[in-house]
């Protein structure tokens, strides 16, 4: 870590052990979310395809 910045957030009294979890825990859901949605890519286009031909399965069920 940049000793500079350490000093800085040390200075205006942020738990640094926190806000490192923090932002680790926002950065993993961003890495998790970015890689499923292109480990499914193709399943998604398909699926979006399907709907455009075939329209939404439950729309029959629609009572409104």
């Amino acid at each position: 870590i940049d000793a500079d910045l350490l000093g800085k957030a040390k200075a205006l009294g942020l738990n640094v052990s926190s806000v490192l979890e923090e932002s680790l825990r926002a950065k993993i859901r961003e890495e998790e979310a970015r890689r499923w949605l292109a480990e499914n890519k193709d399943a998604i286009e398909a699926l979006n395809r399907d709907t455009e031909v075939h329209g939404v399965w439950s729309e029959r069920l629609r009572r409104f």
